[in-house]
């Protein structure tokens, strides 16, 4: 998979103007309503529902891209205490489902605010999700590079069969962009989850992500590739900067990973 990050706010170019080697668009993202005691709703959308956008994500999809809604993220935490606020979070999953005109899967970003992510509510609604879109229907997950508690979360939504590829963000630690300490990272990962198999690695992008390690992707890229050749792919955080780059993500690593990884 080629995946990159449609993030709202951002001037991002209309999925009808993505380069052509992302298949993976996830739209960033559904956050806490604030206004959630009055509507009955938890999640909310501030990106753009025009009939002009739900007509390029459809041709999109029609031309063989997967369209993935975030659910959380960061200072957008969304916890799930009990049964009852994971059915109404499923509850405006399925609202965006239906305003949005479709998407293909749920990206959990869960990572924010707590110690470690509700396993056995994640589990539950994933598995929600599988039946009532189909077993087809993706749930992904992008954890932190390096954290005992995420990996163990996503070890245990695998032995229960709902989770599909987890995707660590590479980015989001101190310390330099460095090849092997990436490919380091992406072995510790498949260490525990026992296999590269439903594994991405997630690239920041410069311009994207202030303060924490970007550089040239392609090196990293290989390197991990040649570790885990099982590995899916990659993804950009986030579409708007390898935009205005000219595509460099897109040109220079896009290619690489369409021809060495199994389809997404």
């Amino acid at each position: 998979m080629v995946g990159g990050y449609w993030t709202w706010w951002s001037n991002a170019p209309s999925p009808a103007r993505l380069h052509p080697a992302y298949n993976v668009l996830y739209l960033f993202h559904a956050e806490p309503d604030p206004s959630a005691t009055y509507r009955g709703e938890a999640l909310r959308w501030r990106g753009p529902r025009s009939t002009t956008f739900r007509a390029a994500l459809a041709d999109w999809r029609s031309a063989g891209g997967c369209v993935l809604l975030t659910v959380g993220g960061a200072d957008a935490q969304v916890p799930l205490p009990d049964r009852v606020t994971t059915q109404r979070v499923l509850a405006s999953i399925a609202a965006l489902h239906t305003e949005l005109g479709g998407f293909d899967g749920v990206d959990w970003n869960t990572y924010e605010g707590d110690p470690a992510p509700p396993t056995s509510e994640l589990v539950w609604a994933s598995a929600q999700l599988k039946r009532a879109y189909g077993p087809d229907f993706a749930i992904t997950t992008p954890p932190a590079p390096r954290v005992a508690s995420d990996r163990a979360h996503c070890r245990g939504m695998l032995d229960a069969g709902v989770l599909d590829l987890v995707a660590p963000q590479c980015y989001d630690a101190p310390g330099s962009w460095d090849p092997g300490e990436v490919a380091g990272t992406l072995r510790w990962w498949a260490a525990g989850l026992g296999g590269a198999d439903r594994l991405a690695v997630g690239v920041g992008l410069p311009g994207a992500v202030a303060g924490a390690p970007t550089g040239p992707a392609l090196p990293a890229w290989e390197r991990v590739r040649d570790a885990l050749p099982e590995i899916r792919g990659a993804y950009a955080w986030d579409l708007s900067a390898d935009a205005a780059t000219g595509w460099a993500f897109a040109e220079e690593v896009g290619g690489a990973i369409r021809a060495a990884c199994p389809p997404a």
